[in-house]
């Protein structure tokens, strides 16, 4: 019996035990969370204004919108950061935006100060009239609402119920008024800026413009059309995308820097800009034109365009533009490929082209390998004989080499740096019928072209200030060609180091039958370096048909001749040279062997210095022929070495 007394008293003191332990466990100690999963209120209301404080989600996603000189907006929900677009407009008269240059300018002129503002010392706050609407708040009111806390409801004691706050049960706070991590906004495209924001309220961002190399808004960005800039993505339409709307809104289209692959032809038809070394690659057989220049009025720089040797065309225009500039560029890996047959061009100008700037660019590597295949660096020509004269056109301070026929010799393939075209009947070059071109070569580097540096083609040109050196391991015809009117070379460095040229430095072939369409060419202050072992290349030489004719102030070093007339010249002066030859004359005009039906005639050669192994001055042939006051050392002894009658005067040896 006492037994059972014993049994019964302990089952009673162990239920006591069990019941204590259960009150304890559901107090809501241990985590903030009671037994069945609430969450106490003290936990997550701890300034007791009834809203959760934070969670991973927002209860109500925010717009990040963003007002005044830069607009755009985003929904923000708190789960991850996010980027906004932004757009920045350009400031005017009646709308906000980036500032100009000049703008800045005259706004750095207001003197320090100029624009503050004084508050008057007569003018305290108590002025303010106080109403039943506008009243001031003292310290005592302001400690007293702050004091004042908010309710709340739930379970027992303003509990919120799990169910409430974490809806698919994963232990975390779903949404709050507050963000548990700060998030990061971020500003990407035509400006930059960013702000740290955890939802307690809205935010504004401070933004920074941003675009192209210059600083504009005035830019679209590729990759906001989908470009990847990766050398293996396909860009091409991408890049179209952005040209068409740029072209809508006249704006620029910017290319960050990386390699943009395209599949086909890229129709450029507003202003392009990269970043140095934004590159844009074809990589499709046979394409074509890699850019092809439609409208007027724009600017291409700061890009390489790359044909990967897969397209026989870098940058080219269409006829009857103007005002195009191409500057800072590069173009290289021009080739005929795939079978195609027509010319190789870095950079070509179509007839009708009027005020083009082709300048400081870098074109390399154009090669023409098919059997009849023709490459130029940088080309302005007409496409037929039916389009219009090109005015004004500038090709200046360029650097342009390694133009190739792989091959084929040199008498048979065209490969020159730079050539002009135009203004020909037919297909004779030498026939001229339109008017001014006025184009300007200066200030360019060629180097190892082919055939040719330089070949003018079109009346009316100025050569001026180039360097030209050939190739010392391929057969050269000349480092500058002219076969048109009106043409000018002056102050041009050219360096021959070959062995085997068949021609000269410069060549002017004039018209086959008549003066009365090419005259007017001058050849003055050129410094002409031969290679001293070349036996076969002339200093200057001339052809055919030509009238008033200036050879005047240049430097003429080694070689076979300084200057040779193989020419029915008219009107000839050749005065104030320097020309030392290490093999024959200084001067040479040639006779019957050469034309038995007409010789040069009106000759004045005048002033001229000559160290040769020969004669100063031979005349093999022509009429009028004036020799004076010529100096030197020649191995013949005299000066004048004359088959015909000359008037030979004050020439000392």
């Amino acid at each position: 019996m006492k037994m059972l007394q014993f049994e019964l008293l302990l089952s009673t003191l162990f239920r006591l035990v069990i019941c204590s332990r259960s009150r304890y466990s559901s107090s809501g100690i241990g985590g903030g969370r009671m037994a069945n999963g609430d969450m106490t209120k003290a936990v997550y209301d701890t300034n007791k204004n009834g809203i959760v404080d934070r969670a991973e989600k927002l209860a109500t996603p925010r717009n990040i919108a963003l007002s005044g000189d830069v607009t755009g907006s985003a929904s923000f929900d708190g789960t991850a950061n996010i980027s906004i677009p932004t757009s920045v407009p350009t400031a005017s008269s009646s709308a906000k935006g980036l500032m100009s240059a000049a703008d800045k300018a005259k706004l750095d002129g207001i003197a320090a100060g100029a624009n503050n503002y004084v508050h008057p010392a007569t003018h305290p706050a108590s002025i303010i009239v106080e109403d039943s609407t506008h009243r001031f708040v003292t310290d005592a009111e302001k400690a007293a609402w702050n004091a004042n806390g908010g309710g709340g409801t739930g379970t027992g004691g303003g509990d919120m119920p799990k169910s409430v706050y974490d809806t698919n049960n994963d232990g975390i706070v779903d949404k709050a008024a507050k963000l548990a991590t700060a998030r990061t906004i971020s500003l990407t495209g035509s400006v930059t800026g960013s702000a740290s924001f955890d939802g307690s309220a809205n935010i504004t961002i401070t933004t920074t413009g941003g675009g192209s190399s210059g600083g504009s808004s005035n830019v679209v960005n590729v990759k906001s059309y989908g470009a990847v800039g990766n050398g293996t993505t396909d860009d091409t339409a991408a890049i179209k995308s952005a040209i068409t709307a740029a072209t809508a809104s006249k704006q620029i289209v910017y290319f960050p820097y990386g390699t943009y692959r395209v599949l086909s032809t890229i129709t450029v038809t507003t202003s392009l800009d990269g970043d140095r070394g934004a590159t844009i690659l074809c990589d499709t057989t046979n394409m074509g034109d890699t850019l092809a220049v439609s409208a007027s009025n724009i600017v291409i720089q700061n890009l390489i365009v790359d044909g990967n040797n897969k397209t026989h065309r870098g940058i080219i225009f269409a006829t009857n533009l103007s005002g195009v500039t191409v500057r800072y560029c590069e173009v290289k890996n021009i080739k005929q490929a795939g079978g195609q047959t027509s010319e190789s061009n870095g950079i070509a100008v179509y007839g009708g082209s009027t005020n083009i700037r082709i300048t400081d660019n870098y074109v390399h590597h154009v090669d023409a390998s098919a059997a009849t295949g023709i490459a130029r660096g940088i080309l302005v020509s007409k496409r037929s004989a039916a389009d219009a004269d090109s005015t004004d056109i500038w090709v200046t301070n360029n650097r342009v080499e390694e133009i190739t026929s792989s091959t084929g010799t040199a008498d048979v393939f065209d490969s020159d740096g730079i050539v002009t075209q135009g203004n020909f009947a037919g297909s004779d070059y030498n026939t001229f019928t339109g008017g001014r071109t006025n184009i300007f070569i200066t200030g360019n580097y060629c180097y190892r072209c082919q055939k040719r540096g330089i070949k003018v083609q079109s009346p009316n040109v100025m050569v001026s200030n180039n360097i030209i050196e050939m190739a010392s391991d391929r057969l050269c015809f000349s480092a500058i060609g002219v076969t048109a009117p009106n043409v000018k070379i002056t102050n041009n460095m050219i360096n021959l180091p070959f062995t085997n040229s068949v021609s000269s430095a410069i060549q002017v072939d004039g018209h086959t039958s008549t003066y009365a369409n090419f005259k007017n060419i001058e050849v003055s202050n050129n410094h002409i370096r031969i290679n001293s072992s070349n036996a076969n290349c002339d200093g200057i030489r001339l052809f055919n048909y030509i009238s008033l004719i200036s050879i005047i102030g240049n430097i003429i070093e080694n070689g076979r001749y300084g200057v040779r007339f193989d020419a029915s010249s008219d009107s000839i002066i050749v005065n104030s040279n320097i020309i030392k030859t290490a093999f024959y004359s200084g001067v040479v005009f040639k006779g019957a062997a050469v034309n038995t039906s007409v010789f040069a005639t009106n000759i004045a050669v005048v002033s001229n210095s000559f160290i040769t192994p020969t004669a100063g001055v031979s005349v093999e042939g022509g009429t009028k022929v004036v020799i004076s006051s010529n100096t030197g050392t020649v191995g013949w002894g005299a000066i004048v070495d004359a088959s015909v009658p000359v008037v030979s005067v004050g020439n000392v040896s």
